[in-house]
C-alpha cells in the first residue's frame, strides 16, 4: 500500500455553472444552496482542495490486506483485489476523521485492457460501505469527496475546501 496526501491547492471557478456542475457530479448540491444562504458571491469563487490517496500494489504473490492509514478521508478496500473472490464485486469502506460516511457518493473509474475509461457511481451503507462491481485486467481509481466550509475573511479566502479520498489498484486477468 502506498499512501500519499498532496498538500493544500487553491482554485478559482471563474463561472458558477462550472461549479455546480462539479457539485453535481460528486452528489454535492447542498453546497449551492448554503454558499448562496452565506452570501457569498458567485463569481471569482474560490476553493482550497487536497488529495487523500491511497494505492494497492501487489508484490510476489500479492498476498496482504488494506487498512486505515490514519488519512483525514480515506477509502479502505475490505477485499484484497489481487488475491480474493471478487466475483461479488470488491466491498471498499468510505472515512471521513476515521468514522464512516454514510449515504455518500462513490466514483469509480474503471480502464480496460484496451484502453477505454467507463465512470460508474455507488452509494455507501450506513456503515459507509460499498461494494464496486470490477473486472479482470481493469485498472480502477475510485474517489469520493468531502466537502468542507470554511471561514472567509477577505476577498482571496476560499469559502468551500474539498477532500478527496482515492483508492487506485488494478485487478489481475
Amino acid at each position: 500500500m502506498v499512501v500519499h496526501v498532496t498538500r493544500d491547492y487553491k482554485l478559482t471557478y471563474n463561472s458558477w455553472d462550472k461549479f455546480e456542475s462539479f457539485l453535481a457530479d460528486k452528489d454535492l448540491s447542498w453546497v449551492a444552496a448554503r454558499h448562496d444562504a452565506r452570501g457569498l458571491p458567485r463569481d471569482s469563487l474560490r476553493e482550497r482542495y487536497s488529495r487523500h490517496a491511497k494505492s494497492l500494489i501487489a508484490v510476489g504473490d500479492g498476498q496482504g490486506a488494506d487498512r486505515e492509514a490514519g488519512l483525514l478521508t480515506e477509502i479502505v478496500a475490505q477485499a484484497n483485489p489481487y488475491t480474493d473472490d471478487l466475483s461479488g464485486g470488491l466491498p471498499v469502506r468510505v472515512l471521513y476523521r476515521g468514522a464512516p460516511r454514510a449515504d455518500t457518493q462513490v466514483t469509480v473509474f474503471a480502464r480496460d485492457p484496451g484502453g477505454a475509461v467507463s465512470v460508474a457511481t455507488y452509494r455507501t451503507d450506513a456503515g459507509g460501505r460499498a461494494v464496486i462491481e470490477v473486472a479482470p485486467g481493469h485498472v480502477y481509481l475510485v474517489d469520493s469527496v468531502v466537502m468542507r466550509e470554511l471561514e472567509v475573511a477577505g476577498p482571496n479566502d476560499p469559502a468551500w475546501e474539498s477532500l478527496w479520498a482515492s483508492l487506485t489498484f488494478r485487478v489481475p486477468e
